[in-house]
């Protein structure tokens, strides 16, 4: 790194420069790396935006200090679109990526992907999605994120919505994402952040899955309660709505009861549904609220069905 800094004639490899920045991220040396001159490295230059924000969390000043970020990973997804006509008079598109980029895309990813250190990749993950939920713009269906007030929160932050590709931000954030949870596993905010952004692609089951993962890692495998800080009314809605989809509306009317106030007009319209694809009246042990109690056992009353009647008050 001395030599590269230097500038002497045995310059080291571009990958030795690669792992020496992620070294300097991942053993949270923020001092060094802010104090680096501007450099022609690309690595470099990340290495020390992501050190000035991670140095000043969470003070207020770090929000103009990730703007620097910010512009950084939105270059990342700027297309530029240019129009060529050819000899035979036919006009062609043409995709660019922006000239702002401190590394190609790929280049990046394979940078990130050296990195372990957990609030580096927290800050990274905030970025993406907020630029996701900007273009998603479908307020039902945002990711969560971490570091919410580092970020603008409006399209115009973005230098040009319209040149960025969704579905590559989406990309970039589910590799960072799979590379962050395969490092750090159990880390509830990255849980999170995944769920949703299968829920937000009507991906109910791999969501489901994710939300009770998020309750397994809060709660000892659900040997103690789920802080009601991580299991929200939001994520119970959205748990609701994934078993709905999955056509388990037995599940759905029991999750109704965990919301702050019971939605028992959705309870009772899961109870009522012909095809369930539970295992129906055995949840029945799993609710406690009178209300449904006793519109369940009205229901099977009137459908002549003693039996299943008899499971649900007993």
């Amino acid at each position: 790194m001395t030599a590269y800094l230097q500038g002497q004639e045995a310059m080291p490899r571009v990958e030795i420069i690669e792992y020496c920045a992620a070294f300097l991220l991942n053993s949270k040396d923020w001092d060094y790396l802010r104090s680096l001159p501007n450099s022609k490295s690309g690595h470099i230059k990340i290495a020390s935006i992501m050190a000035n924000v991670c140095k000043d969390l969470p003070n207020t000043n770090s929000r103009n200090l990730a703007r620097d970020v910010w512009s950084a990973v939105a270059a990342l997804f700027t297309v530029n679109f240019q129009q060529k006509r050819t000899s035979g008079g036919m006009v062609t598109t043409m995709h660019r990526e922006s000239t702002q980029v401190y590394l190609p895309r790929p280049k990046f990813l394979d940078f990130i992907c050296k990195i372990r250190e957990e609030v580096v990749l927290s800050v990274l993950i905030s970025c993406i999605a907020k630029m996701y939920n900007i273009l998603k713009d479908h307020s039902l269906k945002e990711v969560f994120l971490d570091y919410i007030y580092l970020w603008p929160s409006a399209a115009p932050a973005l230098v040009n919505p319209t040149s960025m590709d969704i579905h590559i931000v989406e990309g970039v954030l589910t590799t960072v994402l799979a590379h962050s949870m395969l490092v750090h596993p159990s880390h509830t905010s990255w849980l999170r952040t995944q769920a949703d952004l299968f829920y937000s692609n009507g991906q109910y089951a791999s969501a489901l899955n994710f939300y009770l993962e998020i309750g397994i890692v809060c709660s000892n495998f659900f040997l103690e309660p789920v802080p009601k800080s991580i299991y929200t009314d939001q994520v119970y809605r959205r748990m609701i709505k994934c078993v709905s989809y999955l056509k388990c509306h037995t599940q759905e009317a029991v999750l109704c009861q965990f919301l702050e106030e019971v939605d028992y007009q959705t309870a009772f319209k899961a109870l009522q549904e012909k095809n369930s694809y539970d295992a129906v009246e055995t949840y029945y042990d799993f609710i406690w609220d009178t209300a449904i109690l006793e519109f369940l056992t009205n229901f099977h009353v009137k459908r002549s069905e003693p039996d299943k009647k008899n499971h649900a008050v007993s």
